[in-house]
């Protein structure tokens, strides 16, 4: 490609003496531009083209979870990795974020660093932004002078596990929504439909069908106890929500979501993924075993699994194998049989990687056939559901349409 037919890419960055700058770039292509940059000596902080906002990296939103906390860690990798000392990386981190809080926390942090305290500690004075897993992983890349290591595998892992959340959570929204959607639309046929036919059909005088009859019993049973019912359906929301904020409540909700057909089978392989790509990031960056089980298992996402996993670990500390004690959980039987084959063979982190990817792929696999399974049944939901309504209030019609031929 000429560099005429080359695209043009806008970026921002940090000098190797940390001054900001910027501009324009021809490239044939992003990785093309990052790496010309890069030979330069400059710290992309981002990228995007000249005609589009689709490839900007940083965060355009409140830093809450898994994506947000990958590009902080990938920026600051990003600095270590280029020379620059950790409390100048954290200092320009927080004056080029956009987000208020997030650079306020980040100063806070840069000021303990500054005051002797190491990284992972001053991160972890901040739990309501940086979970368990980051501050471990950063713990792990300092106590093994890889620090830019850490950062870098956390990035990955992280970028996986929203990966896996984004998935799990859309195969679960699009049976509510249609779920609702269906609801909603007969609720308001028999509440501002059916009562005008009802009126016109009395002036008939004459024996309705019986479907008739059910939907019209079903609108004055719905208009007259819609507030009783609206009330109904707060409180049992409220009760859910105040159950399911204690542990009990939560681990009764993860177990029966566990053993739903098709979606336990996708929130289980969720949190296989997870736990397995979350495992193999820390016994890679140098975490002690126990330490990296612990972690992992806060991050599976399902609180009987987590549970499981961390009576697993107990296992593991009164000497039992770590594929021997995770029988025991909700976990694959795969995965047991391939820990404890890495066990033996002496590469458990190279294994639990292999195992989070094809748990990746059986989550893509089981979303693709459970939405394609699920698109056609929730056409005829919603055309039997409405159908039923409209038919109901015209067979009457019909009926007298054929008396008067």
């Amino acid at each position: 490609m000429s560099a005429a037919a080359a695209s043009r890419y806008r970026w921002q960055g940090l000098s190797p003496r940390g001054a900001s700058g910027g501009g324009v770039v021809r490239a044939d292509s992003p990785e093309a531009a990052l790496a010309a940059l890069q030979r330069h000596g400059w710290i992309v902080l981002r990228l995007e083209a000249a005609s589009s906002i689709a490839l900007r990296l940083p965060a355009r939103r409140r830093l809450r979870g898994a994506q947000e906390l990958a590009v902080v860690a990938q920026q600051l990798a990003a600095m270590v990795n280029a020379g620059l000392p950790l409390l100048q990386s954290l200092r320009l981190l927080a004056r080029q974020q956009r987000d208020a809080e997030l650079a306020s926390t980040l100063s806070a942090v840069a000021q303990r660093v500054e005051g002797g305290a190491t990284l992972t500690d001053a991160l972890r004075h901040h739990p309501e932004v940086f979970g368990t897993l980051f501050v471990a992983m950063v713990g792990a890349g300092e106590a093994s002078g890889r620090l830019e290591l850490g950062l870098e595998q956390l990035a990955h892992g992280l970028e996986r596990t929203s990966r896996v959340r984004r998935q799990v959570t859309k195969a679960l929204l699009y049976p509510a929504t249609i779920l609702v959607i269906g609801l909603g639309a007969a609720a308001l046929l028999l509440i501002f439909v059916v009562p005008a036919f009802a009126e016109t059909f009395a002036s008939f005088g004459a024996e309705l069908p019986l479907p008739t009859r059910l939907v019209i019993a079903a609108s004055r049973w719905l208009t007259a106890a819609i507030v009783p019912v609206i009330a109904t359906i707060v409180a049992a929301a409220l009760w859910l929500t105040h159950r399911c904020s204690t542990a009990e409540g939560r681990e009764s909700l993860d177990r029966a979501i566990l053993r739903l057909p098709l979606i336990g089978t996708l929130v289980r392989l969720g949190a296989s993924a997870r736990f397995a790509a979350t495992l193999s990031t820390l016994i890679e960056s140098g975490a002690p075993v126990l330490s990296a089980l612990e972690v992992s298992a806060r991050v599976a996402g399902n609180l009987v699994i987590e549970r499981a996993v961390l009576s697993a670990r107990d296992a593991v500390q009164q000497g039992q194998s770590l594929g021997a004690a995770l029988q025991a959980t909700e976990l694959p039987v795969l995965l047991h049989e391939l820990v404890a084959v890495a066990e033996q063979t002496g590469c458990l982190d190279r294994t639990l990687a292999r195992a989070a990817g094809y748990f990746e792929t059986e989550l893509d696999q089981s979303i693709e056939s459970f939405t394609a399974a699920l698109e056609p049944a929730a056409v005829v939901f919603l055309g039997v559901t409405l159908g039923a309504v409209v038919i109901a209030m015209y067979l009457p019609v019909f009926r007298l349409g054929t008396l008067l031929g």
